[in-house]
């Protein structure tokens, strides 16, 4: 069993080492991502779980840092699955911390390439972060992941990012380079804060009703209610609306979870409580049965009688909060 692995190892640093002898040698991570999705040869060998778990082991342990270099750009152009992205991160961990690493802006590059198929998770995201930007890594450590995270970064890195001390002419280089990445690049509505998420979510529904004032809740009080939306004229900031609130909305940030019938449900009361109509918006998908409840029909099949002045009920599923990013001009800042 030890002489198949060595001998499987051997094969992918085969591998490995034809594209380092290649005339295209000096290349970026995003050339190589590249390469390999048109390489249908590649993609096959890279789709094996064996070859991934050798490039790992590469990447890991061989002696020789082109080789494992290549190999992280290699890991980083792939979804590896969530248990072969820990032990990226324990790597990633290790250099870090390592004062003479040659490999941790490719480490930092197929860590972060994960995050695009969901593989790194938010929390080891932000946990992982926040150890690359501590003051207890080495300068240049922290020099080389802000530098990555320019090309692979999302919102929540530069909110981190810009509350480093600026140390050195060289920090304060990489957080430039950060920032101007990030601002100039699509903003991907799954990666959100949660509060950015309402905000934008608020943005959009000033631009649905342009009459109307609204303010972002998100308070536990609030008993769900995220964003409120009322009558003018404007309460003074901070105080809530006391009459003239004509809708109040509700904002999951879910992928792959629809949201029930039973959960719009019991936000309706709450927005009936107030004389106001629910919006619910989710970057996943409603049930049927909730769609039946937005058509003004119960889970009987019964007809719902609307006593407000305004749409008991309106969902704004991913594919609609799509579209309404696309009409009001957002498309080009917000990717979903």
């Amino acid at each position: 069993m030890i002489q198949e692995m060595s001998d499987s190892t051997a094969k992918t640093r085969a591998i490995v080492t034809t594209r380092l002898n290649s005339p295209q040698r000096q290349r970026t991570i995003a050339a190589v991502d590249a390469d390999v999705r048109v390489d249908p040869g590649l993609m096959a060998e890279l789709k094996n779980e064996g070859t991934l778990d050798d490039l790992i082991l590469l990447a890991e342990n061989d002696s020789d840092n082109s080789v494992r270099r290549e190999a992280l750009r290699l890991l980083s152009s792939v979804e590896i699955g969530a248990d072969r992205c820990d032990r990226l991160i324990t790597l990633l961990r290790r250099e870090a911390h390592n004062r003479v690493s040659n490999v941790l802006g490719e480490a930092v590059a197929a860590v972060w390439g994960q995050d695009r198929t969901g593989v790194f998770r938010r929390r080891d995201r932000n946990l992982l972060l926040g150890e690359l930007l501590s003051l207890d890594v080495p300068e240049h450590a922290r020099v080389t992941a802000i530098r990555e995270l320019a090309r692979y970064g999302e919102i929540d890195a530069l909110e981190r990012v810009v509350m480093l001390p600026v140390s050195s002419a060289e920090v304060r280089d990489a957080v430039l380079a950060l920032t101007t990445a990030i601002i100039g690049r699509k903003r991907r509505v799954d990666r959100l804060r949660s509060s950015s998420f309402e905000h934008l979510v608020l943005y959009i529904l000033l631009k649905e009703h342009p009459t109307l004032c609204g303010d972002v809740r998100g308070r536990r009080r609030d008993r769900g209610i995220d964003i409120v939306l009322y009558e003018p004229p404007h309460v003074q900031l901070g105080q809530y609306p006391s009459r003239g609130i004509r809708f109040v909305a509700q904002c999951k940030r879910w992928k792959h979870t629809r949201v029930p019938a039973s959960e719009v449900s019991e936000f309706m009361a709450i927005a009936k409580s107030r004389g106001a109509g629910a919006v619910f918006v989710t970057t996943s998908d409603f049930t049927d049965e909730t769609y039946d409840m937005e058509r003004g029909r119960d889970s009987e099949g019964a007809l719902l009688s609307p006593r407000l002045s305004v749409p008991e009920l309106t969902l704004i599923a991913r594919s609609r909060l799509r579209d309404l990013l696309d009409r009001h001009g957002l498309a080009e800042t917000y990717e979903l």
